[in-house]
């Protein structure tokens, strides 16, 4: 798929997920794979203001890079005290172009050994759960 094709799809849930920010008004947000993508926009775009918890996030294979390029150069404020928790054995997204990231916006980084895409071994181990706690004591701080 082309950008423009990726774009088109990415619209309908962007959009969807916007709307229930809007209804919810949340604390935190926890998005995962593409759901971090769309938690990445929702915050580029000032549409979500909160704390966000990234997890094997794969806003790099959704989001043109020019525009995460160019929201890191003017929005990486808007990304305090969010959390990124990668499996360290993703073979879907790249961990270190993420990583990148996580670095440039001083958030909280964590990873799960041995670890793949689904977070499988997170879940049973309770790193997630930590990362949500991360996030919870990072609000207002």
């Amino acid at each position: 798929l082309d950008q423009d094709e990726i774009d088109k799809a990415f619209e309908t849930p962007y959009q969807d997920a916007k709307d229930a920010v809007r209804y919810a008004q949340p604390d935190i947000i926890v998005g995962s794979s593409m759901g971090a993508a769309i938690l990445f926009k929702l915050i580029a775009e000032g549409q979500f203001e909160g704390t966000a918890v990234f997890c094997a996030p794969a806003i790099g294979n959704l989001l043109a890079d020019k525009y995460v390029h160019e929201t890191l150069e003017s929005h990486a404020g808007r990304f305090a005290n969010s959390v990124w928790l990668f499996g360290e054995v993703d073979t879907i997204v790249s961990n270190p172009y993420h990583l990148k990231i996580a670095k440039s916006v001083n958030g909280s980084i964590i990873f799960s050994p041995n670890d793949g895409h689904r977070l499988n071994k997170a879940v049973e181990s309770n790193i997630l759960n930590a990362a949500v706690l991360t996030a919870i004591e990072l609000i207002g701080s």
